[in-house]
């Protein structure tokens, strides 16, 4: 290589590096930590089973009744079920 290819290689890869960093500073601030939640949240409802008390997201609690694949049925009252 001469050193006028050296030089335009090393201008694409300074073009290039901030674009390389502002990904890579995406994923450890935004994808790696959701995907952390995302799997601490499965963990928790795959650990959801019948009689436990739990707490819905509008803040209503009740026991859970019933739990099937990805639902679980919520007694919130006498004989009210969500």
């Amino acid at each position: 290589m001469n050193a006028a290819q050296d030089g335009g290689l090393m201008a694409l890869f300074i073009n290039i590096a901030p674009i390389l960093a502002i990904f890579v500073l995406f994923y450890f601030l935004m994808i790696r930590p959701q995907q952390k939640r995302m799997k601490a949240h499965q963990a928790l409802i795959a650990g959801v089973k019948r009689g436990d008390e739990v707490v819905l997201s509008n803040g209503m609690v009740g026991k859970v009744t019933r739990v099937e694949d990805a639902e679980a049925m919520v007694e919130i009252s006498q004989g009210v079920n969500v």
